[in-house]
């Protein structure tokens, strides 16, 4: 006859004589070591990711804010963090929604926002910044809710590419580079591929045999 227990995750010496099989793993390296310590995440509502900087130190990062580990020094957005790149200045260039593109120098704590401004043409096009790709040492290549925008570190200025540039839809939500360096734009309404040498978009739609024309985030 099984005896009746009540279930107690707390009670460690009753759970190892009632299953014997299950023992606790200690791996050879740390848990941390089995994420991906990419330069650009994507987010969605709630999840975490662990990253590790340039000078070695490892960051949790969710929805809205950074936190070192070693030491517990947070930045809070305030928005939603939607990816970020760490550039070479100690500085996390942040696409977020609705607050624009923000740098944020992680030694200092200085955070500049760079939001649309209709009285300046060079500034980014939208608030909803999806994704990044880093441009070389040059820029940033972002993926927004309006075109796909250049961000030069040299002159500080946005250049939009959208609709009127052969961009099949101005409602990007994702970014990748291939080996060649062109760009792959996921849209609301068609998949584009933008190759930087020839300034040129060739665009793909359900006539192409894509399954669906929307590739929402994530």
């Amino acid at each position: 006859i099984t005896p009746e227990f009540k279930f107690d995750p707390l009670d460690t010496v009753g759970l190892k004589k009632l299953f014997p099989q299950f023992q606790q793993i200690r791996p050879a390296i740390p848990f941390y070591k089995f994420f991906d310590a990419s330069a650009r995440f994507t987010f969605n509502n709630g999840q975490f990711g662990l990253y590790k900087d340039k000078h070695q130190d490892y960051w949790a990062v969710n929805f809205n804010e950074f936190k070192r580990v070693k030491d517990g020094l947070t930045y809070n957005l305030g928005s939603h963090i939607n990816c970020f790149h760490e550039g070479d200045d100690s500085s996390f260039w942040i696409g977020t929604e609705g607050s624009g593109l923000v740098q944020l120098n992680y030694k200092t704590g200085l955070l500049k926002k760079y939001l649309p401004d209709e009285t300046n043409h060079h500034s980014i096009s939208s608030q909803y910044v999806e994704g990044i790709v880093p441009n070389e040492k040059q820029g940033l290549w972002l993926a927004t809710r309006f075109g796909l925008n250049h961000f030069d570190f040299h002159s500080g200025q946005f250049k939009l590419f959208s609709e009127e540039d052969g961009l099949c839809n101005n409602t990007i939500y994702t970014i990748e580079k291939d080996k060649e360096g062109k760009l792959w734009l996921g849209t609301s309404h068609g998949l584009s591929c933008y190759d930087p040498r020839s300034s040129d978009f060739t665009n793909y739609s359900k006539n192409n045999g894509l399954v669906n024309s929307e590739y929402n985030r994530n």
